[in-house]
């Protein structure tokens, strides 16, 4: 701990250089150690030895969200770190493991990331390709260890939810039952979005069926909201054509 003289005249120099509220004694005392104590530890050789063979600390965890995201969809987020520190940061993302679930980093590396003063930061853009092969339809989330070259680690939590659009028919099969010539039969059909995104949809006309042009459907096509229905109304004219 520093003398009180010395406090004295440190308070007294805070409070005519700086407009802040001057601090206390005890303030400057927890300040004055913390500066030796970062003197001492870092000329011990012991400590540095400790943080290059622990990295099972994990000092602080992040989520980079990337929401809802339909299959084949390519989606960016970018985040910024910033040195909060004294000592310059370098470190290195794992190409390899974001590349096995279709994530890409830029930049990958960084070196000697200056602290205090300038508190230097960095923006990072990253990349997710839900095409890859390895990304199957649901919840995806992948830990990417942020480990700092000589301190600890910090986790960054990668998370998307990939979703194949599809609807629920309320009957695969029609029946339109005895249906007399000149005359038109008409069955309703539900289609249900039961996913959580806007689903597009439409009928496509067979070319194998010769009838065809029997049947008119209204509508044609359309979107559906997430968990919502509409009704499609078929209608059949036998011996008709219906344009």
């Amino acid at each position: 701990k520093i003398s009180e003289e010395t406090a004295d005249d440190a308070t007294a120099t805070a409070a005519t250089d700086s407009p802040l509220q001057k601090p206390t004694k005890k303030q400057i005392d927890i300040e004055a150690e913390r500066l030796y104590y970062i003197k001492h530890l870092s000329k011990n050789i012991g400590f540095k030895q400790m943080q290059k063979t622990d990295k099972s600390y994990v000092i602080s965890n992040y989520i980079c969200n990337f929401g809802n995201l339909i299959k084949t969809v390519t989606r960016k987020q970018t985040f910024k770190i910033t040195n909060c520190g004294i000592v310059p940061l370098s470190f290195q993302f794992d190409k390899k493991l974001l590349s096995s679930r279709g994530f890409k980093i830029e930049p990958e590396k960084i070196k000697k990331l200056p602290g205090y003063p300038s508190f230097a930061s960095e923006t990072f853009e990253i990349v997710f390709n839900s095409k890859h092969p390895a990304i199957k339809e649901g919840p995806l989330t992948l830990d990417l260890p942020l480990e700092l070259k000589n301190g600890p680690t910090t986790n960054i939590e990668l998370r998307a939810n990939v979703i194949v659009p599809s609807v629920e028919i309320s009957q695969d099969k029609i029946n339109f039952g005895t249906v007399l010539i000149g005359r038109c039969a008409v069955v309703t059909v539900q289609l249900h979005n039961t996913k959580v995104l806007p689903c597009e949809w439409s009928f496509s006309k067979s070319t194998q069926s010769k009838f065809l042009n029997n049947f008119l459907c209204q509508p044609t096509k359309g979107t559906i909201p997430p968990g919502e229905k509409i009704n499609v109304k078929i209608t059949f004219v036998p011996g008709a054509t219906i344009k």
